[in-house]
């Protein structure tokens, strides 16, 4: 099954920790299809292993986004189903030796999904989501620790697309404040914005972008189009932007 993407010219998601990310800019054509990279912390950081060896990186989306990758990059074939909190928790195992599996929990409206090391065993797949509970509602999908396990649930990060503009990638501003340049951008109603080199280590190719900060949120926005004027649209996307927010759970304003 694959997802097919609509559009809306304001997004609002409650994610997995009870924050809530908001994107709202009328002219333009938002995707409902988006990803949230959710990092899931089990135990306590005790200063002799690094931090990340605690960690495990989990995906959230619409649901039906990872039997698309099971179908058409993974070539992954469902091999444990099971019934799990009013949804279905599959792990799927590529056809392809040294290609990576899935994991996936199922609900209703959306799903959390995990990639896997080749030939990782079903049960050490399965044990990925224990200690989870989920609640999903039409609004998003949340995920708490049961009452017995010393667990923590991160969003790192919401990126969806926009029609004409490229790719959206959100973060909270909490958590980027190094992403920001020490100098003045320039003004938008949203915030500030900056030309920045987004440009990956495993991707030499030169890749220029844009960012924004926001009082809650700092966004790239990485470009569809290249060439002289890459620029254009995205900037009058940010320009544009109504309100840009990543509020956590409880705030007040």
């Amino acid at each position: 099954m694959t997802v097919e993407a609509k559009t809306t010219p304001s997004l609002r998601c409650t994610m997995a920790d009870g924050s809530t990310v908001v994107l709202d800019v009328p002219g333009f054509q938002v995707n409902d299809i988006w990803n949230q990279r959710v990092i899931v912390r089990r135990g306590k950081v005790d200063g002799r292993r690094p931090d990340a060896a605690f960690n495990h990186e989990f995906n959230i989306s619409p649901r039906g986004n990872a039997r698309g990758l099971m179908e058409h990059l993974l070539a992954a074939d469902v091999a444990q189903q099971i019934s799990m909190q009013g949804g279905t928790l599959l792990v799927a195992h590529s056809r392809e030796r040294e290609t990576q599996g899935i994991a996936v929990w199922e609900g209703r409206w959306h799903e959390m999904s995990t990639l896997l090391l080749p030939g990782e065993k079903d049960s050490d797949a399965l044990s990925l989501f224990d200690g989870l509970l989920f609640d999903d509602t039409p609004d998003g999908l949340q995920v708490r620790p049961t009452a017995d396990r010393e667990l923590g649930v991160m969003v790192a990060e919401f990126a969806t697309g926009v029609e004409g503009v490229g790719e959206v990638e959100i973060t909270p501003a909490t958590a980027s404040l190094a992403a920001v340049p020490q100098w003045s951008g320039a003004r938008v109603r949203a915030g500030e914005v900056w030309r920045v080199d987004l440009t990956l280590d495993e991707d030499p190719r030169p890749q220029y972008g844009l960012r924004l900060a926001s009082r809650s949120a700092v966004v790239n926005v990485i470009p569809t189009d290249t060439g002289d004027a890459q620029q254009r649209e995205p900037l009058r996307f940010l320009d544009e932007l109504r309100s840009l927010s990543w509020e956590q759970k409880g705030a007040t304003s």
